[in-house]
């Protein structure tokens, strides 16, 4: 009979501190979920970028985020980023609709904060200016504004408001707006009016009859 000696295989130096390391993490209690930095009230300027920010007890904890009782997802305006402990939403491009409540979730905590969102000022840039036409060829009044404008802005002709048609034309380009009024004819002699909020500008048209 022979005797075959089983020699165990020792572990790697490597092998060895791996299995060290993970026996501390175990040996150490996790952290509770906590808020350690709540939320704070904001103030943002419409059209700039805004920040809600917080940190957590423990930086391998998950939170959620909300406006009002909404779920807030990652998109290409709002996201979510996660540095260690600290936690923020960012908010671009923020709208005058993206002013409200904000909150987090962690575990059983929460916290919430009021986004306040100030609309940009709207002034005049360039003012219409008087134009004198001979029917029945097209009139045309431009303007320009400081800043882009989301809701339509109000044409008016002698105090009636002027829809997009085949004899009337509005245009936006950026922060540029154009009114044509296409078959002019002498009864439509008067003031034209721009407005958009409390942005306004006026001239006169004149149309003279075809000799």
């Amino acid at each position: 009979m022979s005797w075959t000696t089983v020699t165990e295989k020792q572990p790697t130096s490597a092998q060895h501190m791996q299995e060290l390391l993970q026996d501390c993490w175990k040996s150490i209690p996790e952290l509770p979920l906590n808020i350690t930095n709540p939320l704070q009230d904001k103030v943002a300027l419409e059209r700039s970028r805004a920040i809600m920010d917080c940190s957590v007890s423990n930086p391998r904890c998950s939170i959620r985020w909300y406006k009002g009782s909404n779920v807030i997802l990652p998109s290409e305006r709002f996201e979510i980023c996660s540095e260690g402990c600290y936690r923020k939403l960012v908010i671009q491009q923020v709208a005058l609709d993206d002013e409200g409540t904000y909150s987090v979730q962690v575990g059983e905590h929460t916290c919430s904060a009021k986004l306040t969102v100030e609309a940009q000022s709207l002034l005049m840039v360039r003012e219409l200016k008087s134009v004198e036409v001979v029917a029945p060829d097209e009139a045309c009044f431009e303007c320009e504004v400081s800043v882009p404008v989301l809701k339509a802005p109000v044409w008016s002709l002698k105090g009636e408001a002027l829809q997009q048609g085949p004899k009337v034309s509005l245009e936006k380009m950026g922060m540029v707006h154009r009114l044509t009024l296409r078959q002019t004819s002498v009864d439509m002699n008067g003031l034209v009016e721009f407005t958009s909020g409390k942005a306004k500008s006026s001239a006169e048209l004149h149309v003279k009859s075809d000799p």
